[in-house]
């Protein structure tokens, strides 16, 4: 009669998956920072673009759509 052993809390194959979990999440995060990273030099890009073309208040204006004083 064989005698069942209890199975360990983490085997081999469920700490490869968690190694692959982590792994990826790694890689996600690393992609979403460098995506932030660029998004945000092209948009200080593209607003010193416009600044250069229109006056960095009207730029600061359509932007944040301050309301002008009167």
């Amino acid at each position: 009669m064989t005698t069942l052993r209890p199975t360990p809390f983490l085997s081999t194959r469920n700490s490869i998956k968690i190694v692959y979990l982590l792994y990826f999440l790694t890689v996600l995060f690393n992609v979403s920072y460098i995506l932030g990273a660029l998004h945000t030099l092209l948009t200080e890009r593209w607003i010193e673009g416009l600044s250069s073309d229109f006056g960095a208040m009207d730029v600061m204006n359509v932007l944040y759509r301050k309301k002008q004083k009167p």
